[in-house]
């Protein structure tokens, strides 16, 4: 029997991804690449981002992105290199999201001795 989870889930930062992350205590990751990536209602970054070793897809959501751009600025060369930590917050109509927030040494050094 071969577990096909990896191909079921794939490789994007999403809900189920974040929730095994959690799961597996290690929620911290580093931006490796953003690009645009066009969608329904206009074009969005999307990262690249390494956790624990394994490389994700992560369309970033704009709460995650005001978060960035709160502490980075605008542009979002100056995330790439930087840590976030994932989490999950209630969206529109009380549905789960990802939210990505900036990473301060010191409230999460058991995540960042990990990569």
């Amino acid at each position: 029997m071969v577990d096909r989870k990896d191909y079921v889930q794939g490789n994007k930062i999403g809900i189920d991804t974040v929730q095994e992350l959690i799961k597996n205590n290690n929620t911290t990751g580093v931006i490796t690449k953003i690009e645009d990536s066009k969608g329904d209602f206009g074009n969005y970054p999307k990262a690249t981002v390494e956790v624990g070793g394994k490389e994700y897809t992560w369309n970033i959501n704009q709460k995650s992105a005001k978060n960035l751009s709160d502490v980075y600025g605008y542009d979002d060369e100056n995330w790439v290199g930087k840590k976030v930590w994932f989490t999950l917050c209630t969206g529109h109509n009380n549905k789960p999201m990802v939210e990505a927030k900036t990473v301060r040494e010191e409230e999460h050094s058991e995540n960042t001795s990990k990569q």
